[in-house]
């Protein structure tokens, strides 16, 4: 009997003894680990200012030298070349035939329009004396007054026939001066399209003519420079093989429509007057623009500068923080320690310098004064 008392009460105890254990267990667990805790740490990054200042930006572009007065001559008629008496690099004087077609068919013309015309001059000059004589016979009664009107309007009819015969022998000799192909200024010859014997075709050049006066050169240019030049701002053209020494110029003319789609704009500078210029020299045009609303950053801020899209990360506020947004700009001249910059930035905004690497658009951020240990 108590032996069968104390084995209910060693159970009892074992009972409690394995529960206080299991409760003693479960209060001393570690507690579980939030997921916000297991979040990275926002990345620190050093931040600079975009700031205001004024530049100047060189363009330069390609061209070649060509004289102001020029012109590319041709034949209003078609024809055989029969004497091109010039060749290229020869000076002619104004007026100086340059080439000349087979004129056999219109000296032919001119010849036949000399003849109508000397015969009607003759008959208009007979029909004027006999209408003198009619009036004198008229004023003694000899004659009656419907015979001097028939006079008269014999004399009128031939003087009409005088004038358009002499129409014809202008028209005739004008197409025999069209055989001729004429300098109409003093220049020099630059190049020749047709060798005598050859046919060519009406308002085909057969030469070009530069003429002896200033010279220009004419480059192409995209259309975001056209608005920031204009007529008669300053220039500087550069001849390779005259060495270093600028060449003073002016914007003669900014062409205001582009070939098509896309393409340059034309534009003009004139040469000051220099006798070491020569047409046809290979010239860099060289213009300058000033801004006095440009924006500056550190050199440090621009990812890629020297590639097709340097950008750089611009730091704005986000919602219990601070974020980046990614930049696309067009780089500048440097000025010191900063680059001029073109892009959707405002003096005062603030950039990263500092810790870009393995940074994304939009990614939030601890911007701070001064450097930081992550990677430019």
């Amino acid at each position: 009997m108590i032996l069968s008392i104390l084995n209910r009460h060693r159970n009892v105890v074992v009972g409690l003894t394995t529960f206080i254990a299991a409760v003693y267990m479960t209060g001393v667990s570690e507690p579980a680990v939030s997921s916000d805790s297991r979040k990275a740490p926002t990345k620190r990054v050093e931040i600079g200012r975009v700031d205001s200042a004024s530049s100047q930006r060189d363009l330069r572009f390609s061209g070649v030298t060509q004289a102001v007065e020029r012109a590319r001559l041709a034949f209003s008629l078609g024809g055989r070349i029969v004497a091109r008496p010039v060749e290229v690099g020869d000076v002619v004087e104004k007026g100086a035939v340059l080439a000349r077609l087979d004129g056999l068919e219109v000296e032919n013309a001119v010849a036949g329009a000399q003849g109508a015309l000397a015969e009607l001059q003759a008959r208009r000059a007979q029909a004027e004396r006999d209408a003198e004589r009619a009036r004198k016979l008229l004023s003694a009664k000899a004659a009656t007054a419907e015979e001097l009107e028939k006079v008269e309007a014999g004399l009128q009819a031939l003087r009409a026939g005088e004038d358009a015969a002499g129409a014809r022998l202008r028209e005739a000799e004008r197409l025999r001066d069209e055989t001729r192909l004429k300098a109409p200024f003093k220049g020099t010859v630059t190049e020749v399209f047709f060798e005598p014997g050859e046919f060519v075709s009406p308002g085909r050049p057969v030469l070009v003519l530069s003429g002896d006066g200033d010279l220009e050169v004419e480059v192409e240019v995209p259309e975001s420079v056209v608005p920031r030049i204009s007529e008669g701002d300053s220039a500087a053209v550069f001849l390779p093989h005259q060495g270093p020494k600028p060449f003073d110029a002016t914007i003669d003319s900014v062409g205001r429509t582009a070939a098509g789609a896309g393409r340059l704009f034309p534009v003009v500078a004139r040469l000051a007057a220099d006798p070491s210029l020569v047409v046809g020299a290979t010239a860099e045009l060289r213009i300058s623009l000033t801004s006095d609303q440009a924006m500056t950053v550190p050199v440090e801020a621009v990812i890629n500068p020297g590639g097709r899209q340097p950008a750089l990360f611009k730091v704005v506020a986000a919602e219990g923080g601070h974020r980046v947004e990614k930049v696309r700009l067009e780089v500048g001249a440097l000025i010191g320690d900063s680059v001029v910059v073109e892009g959707e930035l405002s003096p005062g905004d603030r950039v990263v310098v500092g810790g870009q690497r393995g940074l994304l658009d939009g990614e939030p951020v601890e911007p701070v004064e001064g450097s930081t240990e992550g990677d430019r």
